[in-house]
């Protein structure tokens, strides 16, 4: 009988020490996780942009003689046209191309130089880099150069004919109206 008292104890004490144990490890106080962050490398112009198609429209319409005659020339301003968020520092580059190439165009085959339009950007940003003024071509040009990385960094884009290019170049055109596309890209500064 003692003995079966001694095996009774010792199997309580052994009961009681096991769930201790179980009930420590289920309580632990510490514990960890693994996290990873991948980053990639990247240049946007943001929705939200002037230029994503809810304002990408600009309408120069000469139908006076007061249009030609202004010695500022004629102006289209859009505001937060370019919305970009860059992981790097960046250029934007801008060109332009008519549907036969280098020209405005419209539907009776009339063309008129894609230089005739000039293009410049203004903002209030820090660091927004160099803003130049470009006369559209179809080959790339800086519009914008050396800017700093950021989020949301937002320009303002004019389009501007000047007097000397409406009186030489567009007096005289055949009337109707001449399109065409200019497209930005940003890419990582040098």
């Amino acid at each position: 009988m003692k003995k079966q008292l001694i095996i009774g104890a010792l199997s309580f004490v052994a009961i009681l020490f096991i769930n201790t144990q179980a009930k420590a490890q289920a309580d632990a106080t510490a514990g960890t996780a693994n996290v990873s962050i991948e980053l990639l490398n990247f240049n946007s112009i943001d929705a939200g942009s002037g230029i994503d198609g809810s304002d990408n429209n600009i309408a120069f319409v000469y139908d006076t003689p007061a249009k030609y005659n202004d010695p500022a020339g004629q102006s289209v301003l859009k505001l937060n046209h370019l919305i970009i968020t860059a992981a790097n520092d960046y250029t934007v580059k801008v060109k332009a191309t008519g549907s036969t190439g280098e020209n405005f165009t419209t539907t009776t085959a009339s063309e008129i130089p894609l230089d005739v339009l000039s293009i410049q950007a203004s903002s209030n940003e820090t660091d927004p880099g160099t803003m130049d003024i470009v006369s559209l071509s179809t080959t790339d040009q800086d519009l914008i150069e050396g800017a700093t990385l950021g989020a949301a960094k937002s320009y303002e884009v004019t389009y501007f004919i000047t007097q000397e290019k409406a009186q030489t170049v567009l007096l005289g055109k055949e009337s109707g109206t001449y399109e065409a596309t200019v497209t930005y890209t940003i890419v990582n500064a040098l």
